[in-house]
């Protein structure tokens, strides 16, 4: 009688080591087909969009707020019924 063989099960670690949100930089990082050039121009994309996050933040943080403001406004006008159907449609 033959036993059965146990299998060892080689623990492997996790890839990528750590959740990356980043994911120009986890490419950078860990791209195995890139060409230095190719990679320099991912640092170069990475880097100007680091740049310009603050502002794109800023941007959708100032528009919520018109928005926001914008609807209070028109709800304290007391709009008719059509009224408040066009300003609707001209704001969807």
């Amino acid at each position: 009688e033959k036993k059965p063989k146990k299998q060892v099960k080689k623990s492997k670690k996790p890839f990528p080591p750590r959740p990356e949100k980043d994911i120009l930089l986890f490419i950078e990082e860990h791209s195995r087909e890139l060409e230095p050039w190719q990679r320099d121009i991912l640092t170069m994309m990475r880097e100007e969009m680091l740049y310009f996050w603050p502002q794109l933040e800023t941007k959708i943080m100032n528009e919520g707020w018109a928005s926001y403001w914008h609807q209070l406004i028109i709800r304290e006008l007391d709009l008719t019924s059509d009224e408040a159907i066009e300003f609707a449609k001209l704001n969807a």
